[in-house]
């Protein structure tokens, strides 16, 4: 927000963002994928010794991982439609622009080299 009233909207830094978090959201499902692959090293790691430590510890870490597991998923949704909304930010601003290019385009060749061009700077 640059004055309260208004929104100025900056392409190029959506852009970026929006690249940035394609390349996050690329990455989520290696890392989901990492992550399951990883848990299976520890499944034990409570040990058979002691049952009663065992008993209470080991459905809580699978508990706990299974939440994790579901962050992960969830994120990489959320990521992907915030990737969604900003790419029709950009196309809501990219479009109007285009077509206000294309109209002084045509009203250039129109006119001619008669038309002037400077923008009103004297």
């Amino acid at each position: 927000m640059a004055g309260g009233d208004s929104f100025d909207a900056d392409p190029g830094r959506l852009a970026a963002l929006r690249a940035e978090m394609e390349g996050i959201a690329k990455r989520l499902p290696a890392l989901r994928s990492d992550f399951l692959r990883g848990q299976y090293f520890y499944e034990d790691y409570t040990g058979s010794g002691s049952e009663e430590i065992s008993g209470n510890l080991k459905p809580r870490w699978k508990e706990t991982t299974g939440y994790v597991d579901s962050v992960l998923e969830a994120l990489a949704g959320a990521i992907t439609a915030v990737v969604g909304a900003q790419t029709q930010t950009l196309n809501e601003i990219e479009r109007p622009n285009q077509k206000a290019q294309d109209d002084i385009d045509s009203l250039l060749s129109a006119q001619g080299d008669d038309l002037d061009t400077d923008g009103g700077r004297r």
